[in-house]
């Protein structure tokens, strides 16, 4: 079933403060994590509306990743594995994590700073826990991302803080893991996220925290490339890949670079020449991606949806509705689903500005 779902420019709840966003499978549109430990997820109707998942987590949701029939809500303290048909908290892990990524069915990974990664699986309403980590040094596990499905086996990518970037390899016949590392004891690695190409299904682009990416066209064979910016001020966030553009935030600005991952050949082989890039002069907390178009900005207390075919193609308007297939689970059972009208539930946004504006500039770099 095909439906449309309506994306604003700007979201803010009255007394919530948002500090995640992403897709939501439930509605085909968006969702957010809360300070609170709340998951909120929009009516898919643009009346402003939007109802409780789950609210009484106890801790700020930094992370959330859905599977098929449950999605895991990651805090700093606790992890919660919440049922996608009742709504209910299934169980509540006693210690936090940075990030949480999903791999296949109802299984997940969760990046645990020192403590390493743990896999966490959920079969018949049973929660099984494995942990892992690099066995030949100290590694502090950062965020993470997928990277392609193999028939035997899962890719994940990961930003270790001070040592440099992980591959995780994960069978999927089991919670076997072989974790191997780039070392570059002196990045201090923040963000790294996946290359949008089939050709460069194994390739990922790390961020350190001077703005400088790595970039490897194959994780598991290809040592990445170093890339340094001559004028990125402030300190680096985070990046994202929204299409195949390339969004990396500092304390200062986001800066969209334009078509970066169709440019990874050329500058692994050394050619770091200028290249097109958009700039907002804005103080962001986070940056999300959303349907492979949307860079959804975090900004006091509220999130910006900005439409990135706006950016580079001027004479394109703004998509406000696009086509989303339901989810639909395969066991039939009905999904919990947001109900306007309860007043204990439901919730609805404020107006407010829109998002930020950039401009075009040509950033220079080296390679190494």
């Amino acid at each position: 079933m095909t439906g449309q779902v309506f994306i604003d420019s700007s979201y803010r709840y009255p007394g919530v403060e948002v500090t995640w966003a992403g897709e939501c499978p439930l509605t085909g549109g968006l969702c957010f994590g809360t300070e609170s430990g709340g998951i909120l997820v929009p009516l898919p109707d643009a009346t402003g509306e939007a109802a409780w998942l789950v609210n009484d987590l106890g801790d700020v949701v930094n992370a959330v990743a859905f599977g098929d029939s449950y999605c895991v809500a990651s805090t700093p303290s606790r992890v919660a594995i919440v049922d996608l048909f009742s709504g209910e908290v299934l169980q509540v892990l006693s210690s936090g994590a940075h990030d949480v990524v999903s791999l296949d069915g109802d299984r997940f990974l969760l990046s645990a700073g020192i403590g390493g990664m743990r896999i966490v699986s959920v079969r018949n309403r049973q929660v099984y826990v494995t942990e892992h980590s690099d066995q030949d040094r100290p590694t502090y596990f950062y965020l993470a991302t997928r990277l392609t499905n193999r028939p035997n086996e899962i890719l994940v990518a990961i930003a270790a803080r001070q040592s440099g970037m992980l591959s995780a390899t994960i069978s999927r016949s089991s919670d076997n893991v072989t974790i191997a590392a780039h070392l570059f004891p002196e990045s201090d690695i923040v963000s790294v996220v996946g290359i949008p190409r089939d050709e460069f299904a194994c390739g990922a682009v790390g961020l350190d925290a001077d703005a400088n990416l790595l970039v490897t066209r194959d994780i598991l064979k290809e040592r990445p490339t170093q890339i340094r910016f001559s004028e990125m001020p402030g300190r680096a966030y985070t990046i994202r890949f929204v299409g195949p553009h390339l969004a990396l935030l500092t304390s200062k600005a986001i800066h969209l670079i334009h078509d970066f991952s169709s440019q990874i050949s050329r500058i692994v082989a050394g050619s770091c020449t200028g290249t097109r890039t958009a700039v907002a002069p804005v103080q962001a907390s986070e940056i999300y991606v959303a349907f492979d178009r949307y860079l959804l900005v975090e900004l006091d207390n509220e999130i910006s949806a900005l439409d990135v075919k706006t950016v580079f193609d001027f004479e394109e308007k703004p998509l406000l509705t696009f086509a989303s297939d339901s989810f639909s689970p395969a066991s039939g059972r009905k999904l919990w689903s947001p109900t306007p009208g309860k007043a204990e539930h439901s919730i609805k946004t404020i107006p407010i500005a829109p998002p930020p504006s950039f401009s075009n500039v040509e950033l220079t770099a080296t390679c190494s």
